[in-house]
């Protein structure tokens, strides 16, 4: 009898580390409880898959049908950051970021911005222009802003707008400030109702120390615009 018991005692400790004593991987633990999404995610994530590893690392950090974890959520955006995904350098970089990792984040979000991410040259242009993790740096701040409003971004445009608004590239440029506020609006239309409505009320003062050909230059450079890039 008590060998028998210990027999099955070893069984049930064997099944509950998985094969050959390998501990049991916590996304299958989660399998489950998970949503038939996620369920489906789980093994092309661990076969290797970075779009795969990407969007159950998402799920977790939103909970959205499977637990809520920030250990799982970490793990799996760098695994499929590692394999060079941009999507997940950006998450995982933004992620550290908000956890105040701010060098380790910087690293992921270079990576992600390089590959042409809009969301990764914001945060790049946020963070130069701020000093999150690296040294304040006005011109480096501008040049991640540009690369971002050349992929669209509406509020890369309006940072840049700021910034000659302000004088934090030298001399202020109100003609400048002027334009990159108006593509501003125009981009931010149909994406970020609040942004619209601060440059909205933003835009008499923008106005306001420019002369009425300047005022007309604005409007036109501001419509006839286009960004260069390509989000991805």
């Amino acid at each position: 009898m008590t060998r028998r018991w210990l027999a099955c005692v070893a069984a049930v400790l064997l099944c509950g580390c998985g094969l050959l004593g390998k501990p049991a991987d916590v996304t299958t633990q989660d399998v489950r409880r998970a949503s038939p999404e996620v369920q489906a995610l789980v093994p092309r994530a661990q076969a290797g898959d970075p779009e795969a590893q990407y969007a159950l690392g998402m799920a977790y950090e939103s909970g959205t049908g499977v637990r809520l974890d920030a250990g799982e959520s970490e793990k799996w955006l760098r695994k499929a950051a590692e394999s060079g995904y941009a999507p997940a350098q950006y998450e995982l970089g933004a992620q550290l970021q908000t956890e105040r990792r701010f060098a380790e984040g910087i690293a992921w979000l270079e990576r992600a911005a390089a590959q042409g991410h809009p969301g990764a040259n914001l945060m790049m242009g946020k963070a130069y222009d701020q000093g999150l993790g690296v040294m304040r740096d006005s011109y480096k701040a501008l040049t991640y802003f540009e690369a971002a409003a050349n992929l669209g971004v509406a509020e890369a445009m309006w940072n840049i707008s700021l910034m000659f608004d302000e004088g934090r590239l030298g001399k202020k440029n109100p003609l400048h400030a002027c334009i990159w506020g108006m593509r501003a609006r125009r981009f931010a239309a149909e994406s970020d109702p609040m942004l619209v409505t601060q440059i909205t009320r933003a835009a008499p003062y923008l106005e306001r120390p420019l002369s009425g050909q300047e005022r007309s230059d604005c409007q036109r450079q501001a419509e006839t615009w286009q960004p260069k890039g390509s989000a991805k």
